[in-house]
């Protein structure tokens, strides 16, 4: 497929960050409150923060359509793991890990991550099922506790730190491949897996701004639980 027909003409929810922070680069995207601190990143300072997890995940031969497993409370970190994903056609997993071992053992293999992301308030406990799992390849650490972690993790910070932040626009993406999966809650069953493509999470942003009536340069709270500016 031609490279640039795809630019122009996908519906890809990673390309609404770049086209921020090209018109309207200096206004806050994400807003965190982290024990009493505010932290902010700007369309520009979010859009090479996505760009720079991108890179640092092909660097570790990641493809497109691979799984990427992510666990952790909400913070600025996770929301760029998050939407990474959507930038690099790499299809993320949020898992609930308030789960038992059982079932995060149970999604992670059913799902064949290839990569684990933690937050460090949460390493022990996924260090505890890591024998366990068939496909994880990479584990990295999102440090935003300071809690001390195993040395078989990879620093997030670090990582993204040494990688590019040059635009990624290399990557063929259609409307209806698949951006998340999304696992039931398994109150009956085992969880199952809930595919969310880029165009249908399009089109529920969509109508929830037209029905919440969301007007520029506000801000609201986002889904994975941020805050971010709705700037036109």
């Amino acid at each position: 497929m031609d490279m640039q027909k795809n630019l122009i003409d996908r519906v890809a929810m990673g390309d609404m960050f770049r086209r921020k922070a090209s018109t309207l680069p200096h206004l806050d995207a994400v807003v965190e409150f982290r024990e009493g601190t505010r932290r902010c990143l700007s369309h520009r300072q979010f859009n090479e923060s996505l760009n720079r997890v991108a890179h640092m995940l092909r660097s570790l031969g990641i493809q497109p359509g691979d799984r990427v497993a992510l666990a952790g409370p909400n913070s600025i970190e996770f929301e760029q793991v998050i939407y990474r994903c959507m930038k690099g056609g790499f299809v993320v997993i949020p898992l609930n890990h308030l789960q038992g071992r059982e079932d995060l053992v149970y999604t992670i293999n059913h799902c064949s991550a290839k990569v684990v992301i933690v937050e460090d308030s949460l390493a022990d406990k996924f260090d505890g099922i890591k024998s366990d799992l068939d496909s994880a390849e990479h584990w990295i650490n999102m440090v935003v506790t300071g809690c001390s972690v195993s040395s078989h993790y990879l620093d997030f910070q670090t990582a993204i730190n040494n990688a590019s932040a040059e635009e990624v626009i290399d990557v063929v993406i259609k409307g209806r491949d698949p951006l998340q999966i999304l696992y039931t809650s398994g109150t009956t069953s085992k969880p199952k897996g809930v595919e969310t493509s880029h165009l249908a999470l399009f089109m529920n942003t969509l109508a929830a701004i037209i029905e919440l009536g969301v007007e520029p340069k506000m801000t609201g709270s986002s889904r994975y639980g941020l805050y971010v500016g709705v700037r036109n």
